[in-house]
């Protein structure tokens, strides 16, 4: 993990706003990341985040579309999104741990989102 003592966290949010080329509503996976600096301050945690088209509690890699870093705010966060942007509903979450010799790999303690899963080349899934 980081050199930051404090525990990584991600989430799985199932997300009801209309985004072109993905379904509605769409999946929305982030995961803490303190290499990330935050526009709100110190202190404020940043997540990296991916738009998943399909929710990969299945166990199945889906496709990917990496986005904007999100606030860790969302991480427990359930109903609207700011600026009018839908909803929000957790559908999984838990510790993280990055990978420390691959950066698109993360561990996962999640309830169904669990072990080693990889980000990268447009596809999320198990490592």
């Amino acid at each position: 993990m980081s050199g930051d003592a404090r525990s990584l966290r991600f989430a799985l949010l199932a997300h009801d706003w209309p985004t072109p080329g993905f379904p509605n509503p769409h999946f929305d996976l982030l995961i803490e990341d303190p290499a990330l600096v935050s526009s709100q301050g110190a202190g404020e945690r940043r997540c990296r985040t991916w738009r998943l088209r399909a929710d990969p509690r299945s166990g199945a890699a889906v496709e990917a579309e990496p986005i904007a870093p999100h606030r860790a705010f969302y991480l427990t966060h359930e109903g609207p999104v700011s600026g009018g942007r839908g909803t929000v509903v957790r559908l999984d979450g838990g510790t993280a741990e990055w990978d420390a010799t691959d950066p698109a790999v993360v561990v996962l303690g999640g309830g169904a989102l669990a072990g080693r899963w990889r980000a990268a080349d447009g596809v999320f899934g198990p490592a």
